[in-house]
């Protein structure tokens, strides 16, 4: 799998770091100490706007070319450590996020039979990653890569499929998988902001008369402030 080799990836980058023990620790500076000598604890929160690639929409099997997945916009917690033996290299985070945005489709088949679908997509997902930075002091680039689950709903269904429709409500959990590159800035030794592009993508099946699903990708453009603990 793809986000598997990009973990995989990541982690192979940041042992490469850690050895390099004399730029990690020159890169860290005195104000390290001000924090904590043993690990770095860290959290935050964000917000983001969501650029949504279209990708059809399958209904009781048939797939609708014509989807549009409207871009959106959420927000979310995240929280992770970077451990002294690491040299504040290589991290754990989990992100808990959630985002909304309008679906929609339409289609006509060779034999007349009409095909459409409405509805507003809301999404909660939780995931953890491995994350690889320059520890630096002022700046802090980092990319990472990570899996977990999505959890999510369809309301205000409006589907058709020739003579079956579907409406009402339909939730569905897939997993879901990310991977992201940004650049954390410290206002202060222990106050921080930072800016993050992301690529998130999940595959969802939703239980109803139709069986809708959608291989759902999207990039995050996020912004947030945290702190570190």
């Amino acid at each position: 799998m793809t986000v598997v080799r990009l973990i995989i990836v990541t982690l192979v980058f940041g042992v490469l770091l850690i050895g390099n023990r004399s730029w990690a620790q020159e890169a860290q500076g005195p104000e390290r100490s001000e924090v904590n000598a043993a690990h770095e604890i860290y959290a935050g929160l964000y917000l983001f706007g969501a650029l949504t690639n279209n990708r059809p929409l399958t209904l009781g099997g048939d797939s609708l070319e014509g989807t549009t997945v409207g871009n959106g916009f959420g927000g979310g917690f995240r929280a992770g450590i970077f451990p002294a033996f690491t040299n504040y290299v290589v991290g754990v985070q989990a992100d808990t996020f959630g985002m909304g945005s309008q679906l929609s489709a339409s289609s006509t088949s060779g034999s007349g039979e009409v095909r459409s679908a409405r509805a507003t997509l809301l999404a909660g997902n939780t995931l953890v990653s491995l994350v690889v930075r320059y520890p630096g002091v002022q700046f802090q680039p980092y990319l990472g890569a990570g899996m977990g689950m999505s959890s999510a709903l369809l309301v205000g269904i409006e589907m058709i499929k020739g003579s079956t429709a579907q409406a009402g409500t339909a939730s569905a959990t897939a997993f879901a998988y990310q991977y992201f590159a940004g650049l954390r800035t410290h206002l202060t030794p222990r106050i921080f902001m930072f800016g993050e592009y992301k690529w998130f993508g999940a595959r969802y099946a939703w239980n109803g008369n139709l069986t809708p699903s959608l291989d759902y990708r999207t990039h995050l453009m996020t912004v947030g402030v945290g702190s570190v603990f």
